[in-house]
């Protein structure tokens, strides 16, 4: 009987022993898998603010450039109609001239 009490005790020392090391591992692996996950949420966390960063960027050179080419067509436009206002003044003022040297 005394060996079955000492194999007992030692079969539930084995026990606890084993069980023990798996709890260890297993507290080893979930906080190795937490860090990865960190470090995952991190990198991400990276990459969404450089593409917003990106994003924002891309658009206020894509609006500098809408706001510079409105401002050229604009110029052009302004330009053109000076020329064509010029252009008729000056048929005036030849019509104008012509009437005063010509009278009817």
């Amino acid at each position: 009987m005394a060996q079955g009490n000492f194999m007992d005790k030692f079969m539930s020392e084995f026990q606890d022993e084993l069980k023990k090391n798996a709890e260890e591992s297993l507290t080893q692996y979930i906080n190795k898998y937490e860090s990865q996950l960190n470090d995952i949420e991190k990198s991400n966390d990276k990459l969404m603010n450089q593409s917003i960063d990106g994003y924002h960027k891309q658009r206020e050179k894509l609006a500098t450039e809408m706001d510079s080419m409105i401002n050229k067509k604009l110029a052009d436009s302004k330009r053109s109609f000076e020329s064509k206002l010029q252009d008729i003044d000056d048929e005036m003022l030849c019509d104008n001239i012509y009437i005063l040297f010509n009278p009817s």
